[in-house]
């Protein structure tokens, strides 16, 4: 920390970061959270180790990238189906897409390879501190302090609920939210000063978020600044209503151009969620998500106290106790939610000074972001508080096809970042702007309420006995616990638990005191508000780093899904799979793990199952109803030919076996009959029934323009099949209703008969049919979206306007217009200028 002294009267003079310039101490602001990254994730940047593990998400991502890296290299194709998985669904649903538009994305990864030192995870590691670094500009731009400001940026950089993303590796979100301060500190410049730099770059930085591939998120910062528009032009109206609807048109078109280069990812990615079970329906109308499904993870209000102390219930997933050599880390969290890997915990100090904040320096700014911040907290807690949350969920657009409501979280440690700098500043100038009357009412209340902490502190350690018993008659208790464990197991829990909790309120205490014996210590001038400042930031990152340690593991990086690589039955069936067409189903449950239920798509094996939150609304209405019940009908259709299962040897190690299905149907079969179903549950009543033959009879949803029956001597074979497209080539003595065991998606497939377009049937809830005149024909189907091709067109051309505005932008700044020689040359033309006049 820098030195200080007093003057003779008493007075602290200026530290040694007080003497530097502006731009040395942004500079050094920028290198400290620069440091604590390196710190933080150094075993990621300096050994080129991984923070993942074997996170089950990120494992059954890899399949999904592997599908894909498969199909471009073998089909020379843009992968836009994926045939390996759930019988096939459009790669848009693990939102996956061949062409690379997120150019300011690529430009940020490339950055990241340079500072962190080309570790393979470097771009990882580059969005925390994107996050961090946005952020200190943000809290720059609405005139904080450079300490003020690096200490609102460490509260958005080390939030454990963000850091708690590399335990899930959920990558998406963590470069989604890293985009959120530049998008309002762009969008908070656009409205007060409308210049064309700013619009093009609020596009630009608009798509990019969005194209994060995390939408929930992009639509949270959307929320955001929003949010904050709507509440400058109530302020505004009736001074200024002229002025405020320029601002918000200028801001509106910004953030179009920029929603239009997210088009490539989102046309494709909204047609398909309407077919989706998130919120789409089997006819692909938009409904919504369930809202029990929707609100699975609603954040209770008690777990509230989480932003006090963070352990209160159990610090999730994270934090790991041992017992009899047992790790019970999962176990220990009893809250509400069926799990959470970590606290939604910002820090005390932020939390400290933003109440601060809101008490003595409430301005404009510290209004909206406390109001917001209640808005937030209220829609988090999702179904346990549905006055705010159903309002939302029924009424606004798009919000009901968001699930896990505590995601909403993330923004808090923005919101108080804010405040918290705001809280800094103020206490930093407080006697060149503070009333003394303010001053010995915020000096008394340091003094009582870090001694009345420290007071507590000092009982709980003689009567931590009495406080546990008391506590533990109605806490440490899960709604489920009494029916998962007996009564010993649970006793001890409940006391891993109080020790957990306990930990943290100490350290909690400790913290506390710690903050405001630097309040008082200001107050009475024995130290400079700098080093107060600089006592704060310590603190801070001392709290959230040692939380953050919970969730940086590294470990080094290992080939994926090594034991299925090594299964002799899996490579036999990848081996099949090459030249025959086929499907598997994996035995184990429907709910299996993520991180094996894609293993058959990672070697590019078809399967009936797999894992991804958002499948056909079809083909989960079917695994529902038919799969509980072994439907073996349903699976000889789907082309199951094996069974596979995993069997464990006698010496302890798992392998695969498979099972054939002497039952299974062809790819493709011409039908006998077809019957019309008035109902879904009649549908379902026939897929059921023990008495339907799915190789005589179809199951179709409306009535056929002809009437066809048995085709009579026929035959169907595959003459090539790709994930795009495939032909049959048929034979029969009469036209006949030829079904296609692949998945019915009209949103992009086409039907072909000797190439004349025919008519997609869906067939059996979950399949295709065509009708096929007699004779030898070729039958095609392709997959060609549309709207796949309008999002690129679209996307390149938002990139394009936003790219001529920047350029138009920085042609008219006066900053850019010295530097290339423009400002010296206008300068001297108007200097000349009265010469030539009066000559």
């Amino acid at each position: 920390m820098a030195k200080e002294k007093k003057t003779s009267s008493g007075q602290v003079k200026q530290t040694a970061f007080d003497r530097l310039s502006s731009t040395k101490k942004d500079l050094f602001c920028i290198l400290i959270l620069y440091g604590i990254i390196l710190i933080l994730f150094g075993k990621v940047v300096f050994n080129n180790m991984t923070p993942f593990g074997g996170a089950p998400d990120n494992t059954a991502h890899e399949a999904f990238t592997k599908a894909v890296e498969h199909i471009q290299e073998t089909e020379k194709v843009e992968p836009l189906w994926l045939p390996y998985i759930f019988s096939g669904m459009p790669a848009f649903a693990g939102l996956l897409f061949p062409r690379d538009v997120n150019f300011l994305e690529n430009i940020f990864i490339l950055i990241g390879k340079v500072l962190f030192l080309n570790s393979d995870l470097g771009w990882f590691v580059m969005h925390y501190f994107m996050m961090g670094v946005f952020m200190y500009l943000l809290a720059r731009q609405l005139q904080f302090g450079h300490l003020p400001s690096l200490l609102a940026a460490i509260t958005m950089m080390l939030n454990p609920f963000a850091v708690g993303l590399t335990i899930s590796a959920h990558g998406s979100k963590l470069v989604t939210l890293s985009y959120l301060p530049l998008l309002f500190l762009l969008a908070y410049r656009l409205f007060k000063n409308r210049n064309l730099l700013d619009f093009g770059l609020l596009a630009i930085v608009t798509g990019t978020m969005f194209l994060g591939r995390h939408p929930q998120i992009a639509f949270y910062g959307l929320l955001t600044i929003g949010s904050y528009m709507l509440y400058e032009i109530v302020l505004s109206i009736k001074t200024e209503p002229a002025a405020v609807l320029k601002k918000t048109v200028v801001v509106g078109i910004a953030l179009a151009i920029g929603f239009a280069i997210y088009s490539y990812e989102f046309l494709p990615t909204d047609q398909y969620s309407k077919y989706s079970i998130r919120g789409g329906s089997e006819t692909g109308v938009s409904k919504g998500l369930d809202y029990e499904y929707a609100t699975s993870w609603s954040f209770h209000p008690y777990e509230s106290m989480t932003y006090i102390i963070p352990s209160f219930f159990g610090f999730g997933n994270a934090y790991s106790m041992e017992y009899q050599g047992q790790d019970l880390g999962p176990y220990l969290y009893w809250g509400w939610m069926p799990f959470t890997d970590g606290p939604v915990y910002i820090g005390i100090i932020p939390l400290l000074l933003g109440i601060i904040a809101l008490i003595y320096n409430r301005d404009r700014l510290a209004w909206f972001l406390g109001l917001f911040s209640i808005l937030v907290l209220f829609l988090s807690f999702g179904k346990f508080f549905g006055v705010i949350y159903d309002l939302f969920f029924n009424y606004f657009p798009y919000f009901n096809k968001f699930r896990v409501p505590v995601l909403i979280l993330y923004l808090i440690p923005f919101t108080f970042g804010l405040l918290a700098a705001n809280g800094a500043n103020f206490l930093m100038g407080i006697f060149s702007r503070g009333s003394e009357v303010n001053i010995q009412k915020l000096k008394k209340r340091s003094i009582m309420i870090g001694g009345t902490v420290l007071a507590l502190l000092l009982i709980g350690f003689v009567a931590k006995d009495s406080v546990k018993s008391m506590m533990a008659g109605s806490m440490f208790v899960r709604a489920d616990d009494h029916l998962r464990y007996n009564a010993q197991t649970l006793t001890v829990f409940k006391d891993l638990r109080f020790e957990a909790f306990w930990n943290y309120f100490e350290w909690f205490a400790v913290m506390v005191a710690a903050f405001f014996g630097l309040i008082a210590a200001f107050i009475n001038r024995k130290i400079a508000a700098t080093t107060l400042a600089f006592g704060c930031i310590i603190l801070l990152a001392l709290d959230l780093y040692l939380i953050d340690a919970h969730f940086v593991h590294p470990q080094p990086q290992t080939p994926p899904h090594q034991e299925s690589m090594a299964d002799p039955t899996i490579q036999a069936l990848k081996a099949e799979s090459d030249t025959t067409v086929f499907r598997v189903l994996p035995l184990g449950g429907l709910d299996q793990a993520s991180a094996s239920a894609n293993t058959m798509m990672y070697n590019n094996i078809q399967s009936v199952e797999g894992y991804s939150p958002a499948k056909l609304k079809i083909y989960q209405d079917m695994r529902d109803s038919c799969f509980p019940r072994n439907n073996m009908n349903v699976y000889n259709m789907l082309n199951v030919k094996y069974l596979v299962a995993q069997q464990q040897g006698q010496d302890g190690s798992v392998h695969t076996i498979a099972q054939p299905n002497p039952n299974m149907l062809p790819r493709a079969w011409f039908v006998d009959t077809a019957v019309v179903s008035a109902s879904k549950a009649q549908t379902f009543g026939y897929l059921n029934s023990p008495a339907w033959n799915p190789k005589s009879t179809a199951i179709l949803e409306q009535a056929l323009p002809e009437k066809v029956s048995s085709p009579g001597a026929s035959s169907v074979s595959i003459s090539s099949y790709h994930s795009r497209d495939m032909e049959f080539k048929t034979t029969s003595a009469a036209a006949g209703l030829l079904v296609v065991s692949e998945i019915y998606y009209p949103a992009g497939w086409k039907a072909f008969v000797d190439g004349k377009e025919t008519e997609i049937y869906k067939t059996n809830y979950i399949l295709r049919s065509v009708i096929v005149p007699a004779g030898q024909h070729t039958v095609e189907f392709k997959f060609d979206p549309p709207m796949y091709q309008l999002g690129y067109t679209l996307s390149q051309s938002g990139w394009g306007i936003a790219v001529i505005v920047i350029l138009w932008g920085l042609s008219k700044n006066p900053w850019v217009r010295q530097r290339i020689g423009l400002g010296k040359k206008a300068e001297s033309a108007e200097a000349e200028t009265p010469a030539v006049a009066a000559s």
